[in-house]
């Protein structure tokens, strides 16, 4: 049977790089994996040379009609199984599915709390993806939630009634290994897309908060998008410019994680957030707004501090707690074995088939 992918897009994310992580780790078990790209501008992430990658040529999604037409229709006779990564893609597979009769299991990942994203989205998005959402997802074949939160979400708010599995991020073995006991640095840590989503603008006031109190750390920031430049000049408005370091987006953040003292999440909305589990893997705790949704699922008094969302001091209070706690490195990682690459590729497989 072979296991066919679709994605938007291999450039940097979240979504990419698990896409890349459980095609990868299939293929190089011997299952036969196709992704399907719709744009074609190459993989960011490492990607098995086992999986058959074909890139569709450069479309949007509204436009993807034809393509993915082309698509389902090949994959139909080959055991007809797609799992899409992106909600558009997915109501766009399921309508092609529909209007032509195909016999193709359609598979949807979903990867965030879609009731509290929304008010980031456009007004097309608001007045017409949404409610085709609220009428038709139901009819996909099968949904893979990040978190209980999001299946929550999908079940009260989008008519999913079966046929679903809460299946987490996975995190690779060598990530869980290879960084242990390595010393920390002065430094708290934010790694996310400067996106309005993130609200790294708590962040920073947190840390401002928390350097009143403690001094001699640095915030670094790790990231690219629209937010950039008015995040730099909030930093200059707070006077902490000199303490707060962009870095940019960076390709292996590895090193900056095991290195910091203590990462922070202050998003508005998650699905299942990578970055508190490569934390994590690498033991260093992590501190994050309880946020919808994710981190409630991560965070466990061993490994880390939930705090109210959107309280800014709680999230300093955090930080001041977890920069001056002993933690266990090696406790930190264990509790992310449930994350391993081999079970989480183990549940897809399962679902799929």
């Amino acid at each position: 049977m072979k296991i066919n992918f679709l994605i938007n897009s291999l450039q940097g994310g979240g979504t990419e790089k698990v896409c890349c992580q459980i095609a990868s780790d299939l293929a190089d078990r011997g299952r036969k994996v196709n992704v399907y790209v719709l744009d074609d501008n190459g993989a960011f992430y490492h990607i098995s040379k086992n999986v058959n990658v074909i890139y569709l040529g450069k479309a949007t999604t509204s436009r993807s009609f034809g393509k993915i037409y082309r698509l389902i229709k090949n994959i139909k006779d080959e055991g007809g199984r797609l799992l899409v990564f992106n909600h558009e893609l997915a109501l766009v597979s399921l309508l092609v599915k529909r209007l032509f009769r195909l016999n193709v299991r359609i598979v949807s990942r979903i990867n965030n709390t879609f009731s509290a994203t929304i008010k980031y989205k456009s007004l097309k998005y608001r007045m017409v993806l949404y409610p085709l959402m609220k009428v038709f997802y139901r009819y996909i074949d099968g949904f893979i939630f990040q978190s209980q939160g999001i299946k929550e979400d999908m079940i009260n708010n989008y008519g999913v009634k079966q046929n679903f599995k809460v299946i987490n991020n996975p995190v690779h073995k060598v990530v869980l290994t290879e960084y242990k006991n390595s010393p920390k640095n002065d430094y708290i840590l934010f790694v996310g897309r400067l996106v309005e989503q993130k609200n790294v603008d708590d962040t920073i006031k947190a840390f401002k908060e928390f350097s009143r109190q403690v001094s001699g750390y640095k915030l670094k920031i790790v990231g690219d998008g629209p937010e950039k430049e008015r995040l730099m000049n909030l930093c200059k408005q707070l006077g902490v410019g000199d303490s707060v370091e962009f870095l940019g987006y960076q390709r292996d953040t590895l090193p900056l994680f095991y290195n910091a003292a203590v990462t922070v999440l202050s998003s508005y909305n998650e699905g299942f957030p990578n970055v508190l589990l490569e934390s994590l893997a690498v033991g260093t705790p992590i501190v994050s707004y309880d946020c919808p949704s994710g981190p409630r699922d991560i965070i466990e008094k061993d490994n880390g501090i939930l705090v109210e969302h959107l309280n800014i001091r709680d999230l300093a209070t955090g930080i001041s707690q977890a920069t001056s706690k002993e933690w266990d490195s090696e406790k930190l990682a264990n509790t992310l074995n449930k994350y391993s690459i081999e079970h989480i590729t183990k549940e897809y497989y399962d679902f799929i088939k």
